[in-house]
């Protein structure tokens, strides 16, 4: 019976031995191959916050945006000429204007103007804005060297952007149409 106590006894070193050696082996790669409710256990309280790390570079800056025609009252004081126009051609009377204007001329329905302007003004140096926005995509522009309009005048031409249903398609079309505008001679 001796040999059979020491026989059971040395292998079940071997076998403990052999788990040992078995266990250093493995590699726990996932949480899941852990016991759930070991999992449980490993849960710890929430650790202090870190300190706030350091700011970034600075942006680059953005393109510049578009520069707006000028406002008329601002320019009244030192413009050369100054009116403002009705969309039936009459001029609106204001704090410094109309200054440098000779009159007004309008063929109603055409969307064109002939402002006439003090001698020695030079009509290629105006400046024109929209002062009614009602229309939805409103245009006013000055002709150089028109000659529509009288010498010593500038063509002011007025349009309305308008965009056209089609069967087609949509389509954007412009019309001389009658604006209120202002004109500045700097």
């Amino acid at each position: 019976m001796r040999k059979i106590a020491v026989g059971a006894g040395v292998l079940g070193v071997l076998v403990f031995a052999g788990g040992a050696a078995a266990a250093g082996r493995y590699l726990i790669t996932n949480v899941n191959q852990i016991k759930p409710s070991v999992r449980a256990q490993l849960k710890g309280n929430r650790g202090r916050q870190g300190p706030q790390g350091v700011q970034g570079p600075q942006g680059v800056q953005g393109a510049q945006g578009v520069q707006g025609v000028q406002g008329v009252q601002g320019a009244a004081g030192t413009a050369r000429a100054v009116a403002v126009v009705n969309a039936d051609g009459s001029q609106v009377s204001g704090s410094g204007f109309p200054r440098g204007v000779t009159g007004v001329s309008h063929t109603p329905g055409s969307g064109i103007y002939c402002i006439g302007l003090s001698p020695g003004i030079d009509p290629n140096d105006a400046v024109v804005g929209v002062t009614d926005d009602s229309d939805f995509g409103a245009v006013v522009n000055s002709v150089v060297n028109s000659t529509s309009c009288a010498a010593g005048s500038v063509e002011v031409q007025t349009w309305v952007l308008e965009l056209n249903g089609t069967t087609a398609g949509s389509q954007l079309s412009q019309a001389h149409a009658d604006e209120g505008f202002a004109v500045i001679v700097p």
